[in-house]
């Protein structure tokens, strides 16, 4: 009955969330693809990663290339992962621990907002080795693992506030 925004949304869903792992995925981005989704959920359930980004476009986009770290993916636990500091809220696949750790930091309840609006200044003030955000990049094909249906229909985002 009462609007709360993304990152409210996002903890309330975790108050009822009892595994280590989420796949966060938006209404409006359906997944497409092949996902090696044991093999990304034991990277996360390591702490080698915290977020397993899902690519939205065929390659990396040129604007976002000065956000991937490295000159492109490596192997981690057999799989093919490009680190980088771009927070997308685009499907993706994290420690329900680490979630529940950036509303805490950062999102105090009062907060209506947006969490990649928001968290895009604290990963790059801390770094990769404190984000830990890859994205997964099979080599030789598109990296794409979703679409996007434009659920807003080019309406203007909901007016967003975070007040710590």
């Amino acid at each position: 009955d009462e609007w709360v925004h993304q990152a409210n949304l996002l903890r309330m869903a975790l108050e009822q969330t009892y595994t280590p792992l989420i796949v966060f995925s938006e209404h409006d981005t359906p997944l497409c693809g092949p996902v090696p989704w044991d093999d990304l959920a034991k990277i996360v359930t390591s702490g080698e990663a915290n977020m397993i980004r899902l690519a939205h476009e065929a390659q990396v986009h040129p604007e976002h290339r000065h956000l991937m770290l490295g000159s492109g993916p490596t192997d981690v636990g057999g799989v093919p992962l490009w680190r980088t500091v771009q927070y997308s809220a685009r499907p993706h696949l994290a420690s329900a621990y680490w979630y529940r750790t950036i509303l805490t930091d950062w999102f105090p309840p009062q907060s209506r907002g947006f969490i990649e609006d928001h968290i895009y200044s604290p990963i790059l003030e801390r770094g990769w080795e404190w984000s830990r955000i890859f994205m997964y990049c099979p080599p030789g094909e598109s990296i794409k693992r979703s679409w996007h249906t434009d659920g807003r229909a080019g309406a203007a985002k909901a007016p967003a506030f975070v007040d710590a």
